[in-house]
């Protein structure tokens, strides 16, 4: 029964934000982003002025004096060579200023925009002692020095714009106002200069004349307009001595006169009172200026502590409500975040634990009720109404996926037991047919007729390992077993029957290691899927090496094929499936074999690796463990000594013919030495010799399990009876009559028949190599080895 005391999550979420929202936001938004950057702008203007402003306007001062000195000194280097010497210092003195403004760390605080007009003005100073030098040898033209001073002018007044512009309106307007006017006491300047080098060269050119009139018209406008955004009292007093004042009237007619006159040379009465009038008004127009500044960084400081005080209040309000809606607020959270955290811990153990759990046990086959799986309700109580609403929702999901997942696994066993039926039945009947295939072959004589004989039995001996995989997948057990130890070597053997193309495999000798009777079936099913992928990714022309030798960890066994090998991504894929298989997936695997080996090596603990191999295939690596081995000798076969059905020079095919039941070749004149009569060896067959003709495919049958019925024939290599199988009109008669003596044998036969005789001296200098397991291991089979048995 639900909580009558429930109440809505958004009524509890807007109880806990509404308030800090409604007070914090408005209060936060105002303090910060309108009042607190205009104080701090103005608070910094405090040290602008003096750190920026007062420097670069010394530099400008000093920059116009030695322009007005160059410009005289080039119209004539004779005139006040004194006064270019103390104007070229003045400017030195006022550049270590500037200078010092890089050196400290007030640009940190200015716009990017001033350091940037900060850096260009270095480097014009930078082309001073060049334009000096220039100046002083005659190369440099008055325009040109006109020219340079100018733009290094620009640069400072551009600076002091920059620092002048605030956030606040009002002094803003000041700062440009006080920009002007510094711009049009330096119009008036560079009037002065182009004037005084007319009076020193006593003539003023149409190129200088033209250049006066555009500057006396630049300084008139930028005077008239210095006043505008002044403050009132500062803009009375630029009118009173700038503006209206005698020095300026006088100034004005003096420009007249030179206009009206035209090129050519200077009034006499201009020549007299022009430098007296012009440094009057200049030095007029400089007191406004230093007026203005100083009384733009005295109404900086109270006008940013007014606005850092309305700030403060804010902020002030504002933390008051933050604590206000912390103290309303908690209470309600508190109880929200404990509930929310509750049904979390509980969703996360149903996602982590409980559902994982019960999937773990379906997949190991326990049976498992929907019913008894756990309560339907999580064991604490909630008094908000949409995470009460949740919980009942989760908890309906929670059994529809227990549900769910209980009849998939049905479903999943009963498609499992119709997969494992049907591969049974199709193993009994293989193995019905594997043994008819045997009884044929002992009653047929005709070798073309056995020859089709030994490929049905090889077909149906895949057939039967294909079998067996479908009862791996399914997971399980194959029917076949075995209760005693067996050879390593003669496993690897039996593997290799059970591939189509068993007569490229090549089994090297190995050590006398034999392999628990429990493990014989799964390691041998597992061999012969490697050895078939590695005859299938090969050339037909090609080998599969099979080798194998102890180790510290167990014996390990390589195959190696000479195909064209697999990519890295491939080999790193495939690895990770045989390391760690995951579930199957039959819509997606298209990779079986290497899932059925991945399988029955984490069955037996045994490791299977992928590598690339030298020859440009790719070499399997597999690792049986101790655990599944046994070093008990073979009897009859000591340890080191080559095994049945071993080729010569140390080479293994896998040989069936090498225990063949029947007479020797050369007691059988009429029957081909080659032609493979019925056997029972563990192994794969010969490969055919080179320059010998194909002999017929021997009959590729594994070793048995037993309890098969064959008793103890089986459970040791077949031994071959002289004229067994050879019809009566072919047998030698008893009193041991030599043959005749006329031989008709045809020459296939006759090459045949010392191919046999050759086998057999090799096999008996094999029985005289040291039968001591290291000195056996010491002769590695050599490359003339392996192209000896081609």
């Amino acid at each position: 029964m639900r909580s009558p005391r429930t109440r809505s999550v958004r009524f509890r979420i807007l109880t806990v934000i509404l308030i800090p929202m409604v007070t914090f936001v408005p209060l936060a938004g105002f303090a910060i982003y309108l009042t607190v950057p205009e104080g701090l702008d103005l608070l910094d203007q405090q040290r602008l002025h003096p750190e920026i402003g007062a420097p670069t306007e010394n530099l400008g001062n000093a920059v116009s004096a030695e322009r007005r000195a160059t410009l005289v000194h080039i119209a004539d280097p004779t005139a006040a060579p004194d006064e270019l010497e103390a104007a070229r210092s003045e400017t030195d003195d006022a550049v270590q200023e500037f200078e010092k403004i890089q050196e400290g760390d007030v640009l940190e605080v200015v716009e990017p925009t001033t350091r940037e007009r900060v850096q260009r003005m270095q480097e014009r100073i930078d082309q001073l002692e060049s334009t000096r030098s220039a100046v002083d040898d005659g190369s440099l033209g008055s325009r040109e020095a006109f020219d340079y001073y100018t733009g290094m002018s620009d640069g400072y007044l551009a600076i002091l714009q920059s620092i002048t512009t605030l956030t606040d309106p009002e002094m803003t307007g000041w700062g440009i106002a006080l920009a002007r006017t510094t711009a049009a006491r330096e119009e008036l300047l560079q009037e002065d200069s182009i004037l005084a080098a007319g009076i020193v060269a006593e003539e003023l050119g149409p190129q200088q004349h033209h250049r006066f009139v555009e500057q006396v018209g630049a300084a008139r406008s930028a005077t008239d307009s210095a006043v505008i955004d002044l403050p009132p009292h500062l803009r009375e007093q630029h009118r009173e001595r700038v503006q209206n004042s005698d020095d300026m009237a006088r100034l004005r007619e003096l420009e007249d006169a030179v206009i009206e006159a035209g090129p050519g040379p200077v009034p006499n009465e201009v020549a007299a009172d022009w430098q007296q009038t012009v440094d009057s008004v200049a030095e007029n127009n400089r007191e406004v200026e230093y007026a203005t500044a100083e009384y733009l960084t005295a109404s900086a400081e109270p006008m940013a502590m007014g606005i850092m005080a309305r700030a403060g209040v804010a902020v002030v309000g504002t933390l008051l409500g933050i604590v206000l809606s912390i103290m309303v607020s908690v209470r309600m959270a508190r109880r929200l975040i404990r509930e929310t955290t509750d049904l979390k811990e509980q969703i996360e153990d149903v996602a982590h634990n409980q559902l994982p759990n019960l999937v773990r046990r379906l997949r190991s086959g326990q049976r498992v009720d929907a019913a008894d799986v756990g309560p339907s309700r999580l064991a604490f109580q909630i008094h908000t109404r949409e995470l009460d609403d949740l919980n009942w929702a989760f908890n309906e999901a929670r059994m529809v996926a227990i549900q769910s997942a209980t009849g998939e696994a049905k479903l999943r066993e009963n498609v499992n037991d119709v997969i494992i039926n049907l591969a049974r039945r199709n193993q009994s009947l293989l193995h019905r047919q594997l043994k008819l295939f045997d009884a044929l072959e002992r009653q047929v004589d005709d070798p073309d007729q056995l020859r089709e004989l030994f490929l049905l039995d090889h077909l149906a001996t895949r057939m039967r390992r294909h079998a067996e995989g479908l009862l791996i997948l399914s997971g399980a057990l194959p029917g076949r077993g075995w209760s005693k130890p067996m050879p390593v070597v003669d496993v690897i053997r039996a593997a290799s029957t059970e591939v189509e193309e068993y007569t490229r495999v090549n089994v090297f000798p190995m050590a006398s290691v034999r392999l628990a009777g429990g493990a014989v079936t799964d390691v041998i099913h597992l061999l012969a899927e490697l050895i078939e992928n590695a005859t299938l990714s090969s050339p037909q022309t090609s080998e599969v090496l099979v080798r194998g030798r102890e180790v510290a960890n167990g014996f390990a066994i390589e195959i190696e094929d000479g195909g064209l090998g697999m990519s890295q991504q491939s080999l790193e894929e495939a690895n990770a499936l045989l390391a760690d298989p995951p579930e199957l997936d039959l819509a997606k695997r298209t990779e079986l074999g290497h899932f059925v080996v991945a399988t029955l090596a984490r069955r037996h603990g045994i490791k299977v690796h992928l590598r690339d191999s030298p020859y440009g295939g790719v070499t399997a690596i597999v690792l049986l463990p101790r655990s599944i081995l046994s070093v008990e000798e073979q009897p009859g076969v000591e340890e080191g000594q080559p095994r049945p059905a071993a080729t010569p020079e140390g080479r293994h095919h896998a040989d069936p013919a090498a225990s063949i039941e029947g007479p020797p070749a050369t007691h059988s004149p009429t029957t081909p030495a080659q032609d493979p009569l019925p056997s029972h060896a563990e192994g794969p067959a010969q490969a055919p010799s080179a320059g010998g003709e194909t002999p017929h495919p021997p009959k590729p049958r594994p070793s048995q399990p037993s309890g098969s019925g064959d008793g103890e024939r089986r459970r040791t290599l077949p031994r071959r009876v002289r004229q067994a199988n050879l019809v009566p009109q072919l047998r030698d008669d008893e009193s041991g009559s030599p043959p005749d003596t006329a031989d008709d044998r045809p020459p296939e036969q006759v090459r045949s028949m010392m191919s046999a005789m050759q086998d057999g001296w090799t096999r008996g200098r094999d029985d005289n190599l040291p039968r001591d397991r290291d000195s056996a291991r010491s002769v590695p089979p050599n490359a003339d080895d392996l192209e000896g048995n081609q």
